[in-house]
């Protein structure tokens, strides 16, 4: 997984540019590091952390197993991490092994891998769970992919969502993708095909959702 990691990291660091406008990265708690030369761009160092990981960039904290960072920084600046990374420095943040995400009242959890790109500021989510509240719900929103971007509009793939609190869910919705898009007026959320599932026997396909969660009476209930 390791290996995996850090040949991820290494392949998408050769295009990458530098970050604009992100948040510095603070480390809050690394287990072991060791930082080399990118072979791919001299102007790179690449520093990998095993043994646990707690990250804050601004309101959001993260936690994991594995980190590898991508850093645009001169030889003088050395291999190692400071007490805070500056945000033009930040090329590639790579997170792996049971992820979590809090970011103001949401939360990710358990997921398998997370990357954040400094130039885009994209973050990636790899096969997790991401609890919100809709209204006066919160809804358990299991995905195999989403991306945050930086306007924070949120892209999901292969997701189920349910009001359920248990761990193996009594019902859902299934639905090929759905997106979250921030606005003036309220975040509007739209979906694909949805079928709603009990005890995990698909029982009803409905139409695509098109609504404003923060203004309409929202169609997922107990």
């Amino acid at each position: 997984r390791l290996a995996g990691a850090t040949l991820l990291a290494l392949c998408l660091c050769g295009g990458s540019a530098q970050a604009q406008n992100l948040e510095p990265l603070i480390p809050v708690r690394l287990g072991s590091e060791f930082g080399f030369k990118s072979p791919d761009n001299p102007d790179h160092h690449v520093v990998v952390v095993v043994g646990g990981v707690e990250l804050t960039q601004g309101p959001r904290r993260l936690l994991a197993d594995t980190l590898v960072l991508v850093l645009a920084k001169g030889d003088d600046d050395g291999m190692g991490l400071g007490s805070i990374i500056p945000s033009n420095q930040l090329v590639e943040v790579f997170l792996d092994g049971h992820v979590t995400i809090e970011e103001g009242g949401e939360l990710v959890v358990g997921a398998q891998s997370v990357l954040l790109d400094g130039a885009s500021g994209t973050l990636t989510v790899v096969d997790g769970s991401w609890r919100t509240t809709l209204e006066t719900e919160t809804v358990q929103i299991r995905f195999d992919l989403m991306r945050q971007l930086r306007d924070g509009t949120r892209e999901l793939e292969h997701l189920s969502y349910t009001t359920c609190d248990y761990a193996h869910a009594h019902w859902g919705i299934d639905t090929p993708w759905a997106v979250l898009i921030p606005t003036p007026d309220g975040r509007i959320l739209k979906t694909s095909l949805n079928t709603g599932w009990v005890a995990d026997v698909p029982l009803v396909i409905a139409p695509s959702l098109y609504f404003n969660i923060d203004r309409d009476r929202p169609p997922l209930r107990r």
